[in-house]
């Protein structure tokens, strides 16, 4: 007999299965599924009661004297701020010991609270004692870095609100390298072991960070972890030990990451997973041991583990930085449509560099002439020239003087004289005046004001003494600028003046004669560009330019060359745009073996030289072919624009421009062999084409192994003859070539497969004179997703934008477009449905 039953005279039954007492029953199915809901019932409810028990412990004990944990959050943010500000130049360069030393002190608060996590340490520690720690730390000043970032936009950070709605492609590219550069310095910390990095690209990041050359050769181990499949630990140190091939063997794993260098990437983690219990017998302080934690939604990492603060925390809306301070320096031109893709391009050419970033803000404000901004863009990508190491500052402060006018001198002044400590206002003018820099007193009182607001010196004591900052010090004392630009001149400067200088400005003026044989034993760079009068170079004029580097001859009006210049052996980059009048680059092109950009882009020469296969260093190379040549007489290679294998030897080719009149014949005769050339260019990020025909276009994309989606291009696609007027204003074909991947279909007929594969990457469509299409509908709306301007031109037959009606969710793959321009000439022309975007119609 059962104890149940011999106490109470009674079978003992179960209170989820009761039953009446008689013939024992089948259990039905009804009955099955309501015990699992019942059992499943208790369990959550068991579950909700221990969570109650151990949050009024939790806040029973925490709540006794004092809670630091929110206090915990706000320094732990401050850290995370100060660590990335830190990783920008010029600040990573900078004495950081001081910082460091806080973030020591931080890391170790962290150590303590994570340490109170349990009952026992808690009855030993002071709350008082913790508490006068955090505050101490919360008061660290960041005088230093205020100096480069506002407060205002440090407070955003540490509020989280320092975003951009829905960034631009360009600036999360921005932030996604910016990250990257930082979590490969924090790889280096040995003080920082675990990693979260948070955002949209968070994995992008991620995934770039683990396939680079110097973090294989860096760890023993390199693994990625979809942690989003594991609910647990156990789960994930499962995954790596198979990805190691040790089964699911736990004990070997530890053993091997202990006694290794590793880097392991966890990749959407689950909420409740505490990445602090993640391999905790694995560390080891002999080896470099990493584990980095992304997550690619910014809401959902902040509800992640909100009380264990990891060593660095990394938000990639933070990255934005060099974006916020530059919008915040340049005014309300950032916001314009026409300028707002070039600020993004002076951003990115400033490469982070805080300091830059605000001069060039700063020299750029209420400047709304477009050449100057791609002035500037031009003059920043230009690469070292000179032994100061601050490339991008050299570059920027090189464009902000050429712009300074009279005001140059006074700069120079305060490089070499002004005293570190700063000098009174008054004192510095009066000494401008004694030194014939300026006529009088209020003209100084402008330049300092102008000098101040340019960010080139620093004005304190309620504006009373000005000072000027190490960094601009040190690039001017060790740089010597000939800066003359636009001021109009129609006389170069003396020969005395090339002597010292190591980059000379002079473009922009009304030169017609240059000296016949400057001494310019220093000279890197040469800027002689919008020198509209300049017909002809002297002979011997680059006979004593033995370093010169970058050679700028843009937009002048020269027909060829001297023999001098070809004995320049370390000129990297030559620059010809827009010489109409320059028809013939000589043989001797091939002598300089150290070049790496040649820009032929708007010449008119016949053809390109055999000898330029010889330059093999040829990063860039951008040629012009604009001229008939069915009524030349010429020798015989004048049926080959260019030779056959000069572009195969160019194998380091990464923009690749070549522009040519669709009415010259040699181009049509030996474009297929170009192509195929350049399929094997497999290093290309830019190319520009025409393609008289489509299935020239199928042999680029079937047989290449360049990465078109991954690269900027200009294809225009089909045979024409080039056009004595264009019925579509130059506001169309401008927004058209801003865009980076650009395809325009000519004398097209029906939708090609290849178009259409192409129209899917590109973000500018020009449909030029398309005989068949009634309308966008036809080239496949789900093709356009990237689409943000759209030009027609003289499709007769075109009746409707698209045949989408509004509420079709097809229609809305066009509403990223933000510019539609036509040319129309069909009365019957309506729209369907049109998107709400900016529309320019040109009636005819």
């Amino acid at each position: 007999m059962a104890p149940f039953e011999a106490l109470y005279g009674r079978r003992c039954r179960f209170p989820v299965c009761w039953d009446d007492v008689g013939e024992k029953k089948l259990l039905r199915p009804e009955l099955v599924q309501l015990t699992v809901e019942k059992v499943s019932l208790i369990k959550e409810r068991l579950k909700a009661a221990q969570s109650r028990q151990k949050s009024y412990v939790d806040n029973c004990i925490w709540d006794l004297e004092y809670h630091p944990l929110k206090k915990v959050k706000e320094l732990n943010r401050k850290k995370d701020i100060v660590c990335l500000i830190l990783s920008y130049p010029p600040m990573n360069s900078a004495n950081k010991e001081r910082h460091k030393n806080w973030v020591r002190d931080v890391l170790k608060i962290n150590h303590k609270v994570r340490e109170m996590e349990t009952f026992s340490s808690r009855k030993n520690t002071s709350f008082s004692e913790l508490t006068s720690e955090i505050t101490t730390l919360l008061d660290h000043s960041l005088d230093d870095i205020e100096a480069y970032v506002p407060p205002i936009i440090i407070e955003k950070m540490c509020e989280k609100t320092l975003q951009v709605t829905e960034p631009d492609e360009k600036l999360r590219n921005l932030a996604v390298n910016f990250a990257t550069r930082q979590i490969l310095e924090e790889i280096e910390n040995p003080e920082v072991r675990r990693i979260r990095i948070s955002g949209r690209d968070g994995i992008r990041v991620t995934s770039a960070v683990k396939d680079l050359p110097q973090i294989r050769k860096r760890f023993n181990i390199v693994i990625q972890v979809d942690a989003s499949s594991y609910p647990n630990i156990k789960g994930i140190e499962e995954n790596i030990a198979t990805q190691l091939g040790f089964s699911l063997d736990i004990w070997v794993l530890n053993r091997v990451l202990k006694n290794t260098s590793f880097l392991i990437f966890l990749d959407d983690p689950y909420e409740r997973i505490d990445l602090y219990e993640v391999g905790r017998k694995w560390w080891n302080s002999k080896n470099i041991q990493k584990i980095v934690c992304s997550t690619s939604c910014s809401t959902r990492s902040q509800e992640v583990h909100q009380r264990m603060a990891l060593d660095r925390q990394i938000r990639l809306e933070d990255h934005l930085l060099s974006w916020e301070l530059f919008c915040l320096n340049v005014g309300k031109i950032v916001h314009s449509s026409g300028f707002q893709h070039r600020a993004i391009d002076v951003v990115q050419k400033c490469s982070g560099h805080l300091l830059a970033v605000a001069l060039m803000a700063r020299a750029l404000k209420m400047v709304f002439d477009v050449s100057i901004w791609e002035h500037a863009s031009y003059i920043l990508s230009l690469p070292h020239r000179s032994q100061w190491k601050d490339r991008v500052l050299y570059n920027a402060l090189a464009f902000i003087l050429g712009r300074s006018g009279s005001a140059d001198k006074c700069v120079n002044y305060c490089a070499f004289y002004m005293e570190r400590e700063g000098v009174d206002k008054v004192d510095l003018i009066q000494e401008w005046i004694r030194h014939a820099l300026i006529s009088t007193f209020d003209e100084g009182e402008k330049i300092v004001q102008d000098l101040v607001s340019a960010f080139l010196l620093e004005s304190f004591q309620n504006g009373y003494f000005v000072q000027m900052r190490d960094e601009i010090r040190e690039v001017l004392v060790n740089s010597q600028f000939l800066l003359q630009g636009g001021k109009g001149l129609t006389k170069a400067p003396k020969d005395d003046a090339w002597e010292e200088a190591s980059e000379i400005h002079l473009m922009n003026n009304k030169l017609s004669e240059l000296p016949k044989i400057p001494n310019c034993p220093q000279l890197c760079a040469l800027f002689l560009q919008k020198n509209p009068s300049l017909r002809v170079i002297p002979p011997l004029f680059f006979q004593r330019m033995p370093i010169l580097q970058i050679l700028d001859l843009s937009h002048t009006k020269i027909r060829s060359l001297p023999q001098s210049l070809y004995g320049l052996a370390q000129l990297q980059r030559l620059f010809l745009r827009g010489c109409k009048l320059f028809m013939e680059l000589p043989p001797e092109v091939g002598k300089l073996s150290n070049l790496k950009v040649l820009d032929l882009e708007g010449t008119e020469i016949i053809r390109l030289p055999v000898d330029v296969g010889k330059l093999t260093n040829l990063t860039c190379l951008k040629m012009s072919f604009c001229g008939d040549n069915d009524n030349r007489k010429d020798n015989q290679y004048s049926n080959r624009i260019i030779p056959q294998g000069v572009k195969s030897n160019l194998f380091h080719l990464k923009e690749l421009i070549i522009d040519v009149n669709p009415n010259d014949k040699r181009w049509n005769a030996n474009v297929e062999e170009i192509v195929e050339e350049v399929c094997n260019l497999d290093r290309l990020e830019a190319l520009q084409l025409y393609f008289p025909e489509v299935l020239l276009l199928n042999n680029l994309m079937d047989g290449s192994s360049i990465n078109l989606p991954g690269m900027h291009f200009r294809f225009t696609v089909g045979s024409h003859l080039k056009p004595i007027i264009s019925r579509l204003p130059l506001e169309a074909i401008a927004k058209f070539e801003e865009e980076e991947r650009c395809l325009k279909y000519v004398n097209g007929k029906g939708v090609p497969t290849k178009i259409e594969e192409v129209l899917e990457l590109a973000t500018a469509l020009f449909l030029d004179r398309h005989s068949t299409a009634t309308s966008l509908s036809e080239f496949g709306i789900e093709n356009m997703r990237n689409l943000k301007v759209c030009v027609l031109g003289e499709c007769d037959e075109i009746q409707t934008i698209t045949d989408a009606d509004e509420d079709d969710d097809g229609a809305v793959h066009l509403e990223g477009a933000t510019w539609m321009a036509f040319s129309i000439t069909s009365k019957s022309f309506g729209a369907a449905y049109m998107p709400p975007i900016d529309y320019h119609f040109y009636l005819e």
